[in-house]
């Protein structure tokens, strides 16, 4: 599907994700008013064309392991200068739900960086 997808235009693409989210019942969740938005940005990576990725992956690299990643998510140098790490690049299964290599994850680790940069940097953002 991956592969058939990165050859479909971004707005028919965006269209189709629109309608599996309408079909899966999102609109009916409280605060949409029976109407999903349509997003303000649209993207997809298209990890099989992209001359730079190749269907690239998060993977352990030689000498690393899941303490190495969550030094770098963890790096206490970069989030006193403000920048947070997140994506399932910094996951290492520390957390229920922080897999490598998962979009939930993901979502997780982006969800943890901010709480983190809102409780360090407070009004500073």
């Amino acid at each position: 599907f991956a592969k058939q997808a990165e050859h479909w235009s971004s707005a028919d693409l965006q269209k189709r994700c629109m309608a599996a989210l309408d079909e899966a019942g999102f609109h009916l969740l409280d605060g949409f008013e029976n109407e999903l938005p349509d997003p303000t940005f649209f993207d997809m990576t298209r990890w099989h064309s992209d001359p730079f990725s190749r269907g690239t992956w998060t993977y352990y690299a030689k000498n690393t392991c899941p303490k190495t990643i969550a030094a770098f998510r963890d790096d206490k140098t970069s989030a006193e200068r403000g920048l947070y790490f997140c994506g399932e690049h910094t996951c290492d299964g520390s957390v229920v739900g922080l897999d490598i290599g998962c979009v939930h994850s993901a979502w997780l680790s982006g969800e943890m960086a901010a709480d983190r940069a809102i409780s360090t940097r407070g009004s500073r953002l």
